[in-house]
């Protein structure tokens, strides 16, 4: 997808996934750097209400202080580090290819920082590795037909914010705003950094905004797809792969435990639990964020295994 394709401004870099990324100032300023870069890029963007420029801002506003709250170190003094980057991502993704979603797009707007840990008052988020398999902002058709393709990272309910204190009942609040204006649709899920080298492991946390239906862009071919899937992976700190082609199909090796396929229009892998994923060749960033996401998970489970082992 480029540039012109996917609407968005310059101010912001795209890749060749079709992302727009820009980092954001780990300060007090962070709030109003993501809402301006999260507004000039929904403007670009056509078929998008005043009202629904409004409340992404805003929603956007509360994930990037809460990732400057949450996901930034800070010095003895309370100054917060540049140590661990937090970005802003915005893509777009054409949905699930069948089902009564068969006409739902989105564009998805995320939040990175590079605490790999969750710290809202939520219940355990889709970023554990129970919840692998789903990849929680996925497409219903890269689900395994037992999960559930909806499932977000839930806000607390009242109860929980009101028996919060200080600044995590203020997080609280934040999510519960999100999750009212998203209607549901946000979460949140271990990634990789995109905008510094080498990247930075850590979580996005996101929400998405329902958009009409978009017309895919013209398949490439298979191995140009598994080239271009290659390159946003080498982006993201992932340069141990291996990449084959055959007639028709191309086959790219992330690590032991992971391989994906790209074949009849699709990306396709196995995940964790039994079945496959399944995302087609025109939602490329949708695909290198689901791998990435489950590479993280895989690293963290066999980290953990070495420490259990010693």
């Amino acid at each position: 997808m480029t540039e012109a394709e996917s609407g968005f401004r310059p101010s912001l870099c795209v890749d060749r996934g079709g992302c727009a990324a820009m980092r954001l100032p780990p300060d007090e300023t962070i709030a109003h750097a993501a809402r301006t870069g999260t507004g000039e890029t929904l403007e670009g963007f056509g078929g998008l209400s005043a009202d629904t420029i409004d409340s992404a801002t805003l929603m956007v506003s509360e994930l990037a202080t809460n990732a400057l709250r949450h996901g930034v170190p800070r010095s003895p003094d309370g100054t917060p580090s540049p140590a661990r980057p937090v970005e802003l991502w915005i893509y777009a993704r054409h949905g699930a290819h069948g089902g009564h979603d068969r006409d739902r797009s989105e564009l998805v707007v995320k939040v990175f920082d590079g605490s790999p840990e969750w710290h809202g008052a939520a219940a355990a988020g889709p970023d554990a590795p129970a919840q692998a398999a789903p990849a929680p902002d996925s497409p219903a058709s890269a689900v395994p037909a037992q999960a559930d393709p909806a499932h977000t990272a839930p806000a607390p309910d009242g109860d929980d914010v009101a028996g919060l204190s200080g600044e995590l009942a203020e997080h609280g609040r934040g999510l519960l705003i999100v999750d009212a204006l998203s209607q549901g649709r946000w979460g949140h899920h271990l990634t990789r950094s995109r905008l510094v080298d080498p990247a930075v492991p850590g979580k996005a946390t996101w929400f998405g905004l329902p958009i009409p239906a978009l017309c895919p862009p013209v398949h490439t071919g298979a191995a140009r797809a598994a080239e271009d899937l290659h390159a946003l992976l080498v982006q993201r700190g992932i340069r141990r792969l291996i990449r084959r082609n055959e007639r028709g199909l191309s086959v790219l090796s992330v690590e032991r435990d992971l391989t994906v396929w790209c074949e009849g229009g699709s990306f396709h892998w196995r995940v964790p639990g039994g079945g496959f994923a399944r995302v087609p060749r025109s939602d490329l960033t949708e695909a290198c964020e689901q791998i990435v996401q489950l590479y993280e998970i895989l690293s963290r489970e066999r980290a953990g295994s070495l420490d259990r082992t010693g």
